[in-house]
């Protein structure tokens, strides 16, 4: 949770720059980690997000683990979250586009 943007790093579906619809020439400003709002395993939300009743849910049902996990990118159209170069390709280059 140290190292993630919690407006700009997808950890709850899509960015919150994105699900707020926030312009490009904020995101310098917006450097906050997730690790801000979970103060001893409970979410505490910044002010500003409470004005979004539907976001603030989505992360209050986003259950926290119990013993600190360490931070990891996961590529979201593999199962384990892994990227690998033949779930690249495959995602570059769907089968309706390929020419066997």
């Amino acid at each position: 949770m140290k190292k993630i943007n919690i407006w700009l790093d997808n950890w709850m579906g899509s960015s919150l720059v994105s699900t707020l619809n926030v312009p490009p020439i904020m995101y310098p400003y917006l450097t906050a980690k997730l690790q801000t709002i979970n103060v001893n395993g409970r979410w505490q939300l910044l002010p500003s997000l409470l004005n979004f009743p539907t976001v603030t849910e989505s992360i209050q049902k986003i259950t926290l683990p119990v013993t600190p996990l360490p931070d990891r990118r996961v590529w979201i159209h593999a199962p384990d979250g892994t990227l690998n170069t033949k779930l690249d390709f495959q995602f570059l280059y769907p089968s309706s586009d390929r020419i066997d």
